[in-house]
């Protein structure tokens, strides 16, 4: 199995992930001890304008759409506001990679290395896959009692499907039909018998002890 993906496996199982969304990325990446910081360039305000500034990151924030920034006291990674559900997820699954894969040797994480950007971005390939294994996985554990109740539900009828064929089944072949001259008793579209109107219906028992022998055509098996 391709490394990243491996990587990126074991993330969604670490963080017991039931779907790739920014909430969920956002706390798998707070659990590893960072920060989620939502800023807006050039116009923050606050504590958020004041951490920026205090990490000597102000003016390089400006210019990207999501970092992480770590030394021996802080760590956070930072995200831009105003960004749709899937630029987050993708923005924040890059970061995760950064953290998940240990490249952390310098403050700020962001196109500093090449190979770190290539290992990041496989990693947020992987772990944005939308195969359709993975949809099932993720339905089936995030709803899993449901899944349960509708599989218990699906074997029920199923089974008492089973169960109405075949007392269908025996209630027909329980009776045969004779013609008035016959000596064979036959199942009711059977060729022999088809379209003529002087026919009996008695059960095999009553059949038998009459004398009548089973159809070799529509009956073969007896």
């Amino acid at each position: 199995m391709n490394i990243y993906k491996r990587q990126a496996k074991k993330f969604i199982s670490q963080f017991k992930l039931t779907e790739i969304s920014s909430a969920s990325l956002t706390d798998a990446i707070e659990k590893c001890g960072y920060k989620v910081i939502r800023y807006r360039p050039y116009v923050n305000k606050d504590y958020v304008y004041d951490l920026l500034k205090e990490l000597d990151v102000l003016e390089f924030s400006n210019g990207e759409k999501a970092f992480t920034y770590s030394d021996s006291d802080n760590r956070f990674v930072f995200l831009c506001k105003d960004l749709s559900e899937e630029e987050s997820c993708i923005l924040l699954s890059h970061e995760a990679g950064h953290i998940f894969l240990h490249h952390m040797g310098g403050k700020v994480i962001s196109g500093q290395d090449i190979l770190n950007e290539y290992e990041a971005n496989e990693f947020s390939h992987y772990l944005l896959s939308k195969n359709l294994f993975r949809k099932i996985s993720f339905n089936i554990r995030k709803n899993r009692t449901a899944y349960i109740i509708a599989s218990v539900i699906s074997l029920s009828l199923l089974f008492s499907a089973f169960i109405c064929v075949k007392i269908f089944m025996s209630d027909s072949d329980s009776f045969y039909y004779v013609s008035e001259n016959g000596e064979k008793y036959h199942r009711e579209n059977c060729i022999y018998i088809k379209g003529k109107d002087n026919l009996k219906k008695y059960s095999v028992d009553e059949l038998k002890s009459m004398g009548y022998q089973p159809c070799m055509v529509c009956i073969p098996d007896e």
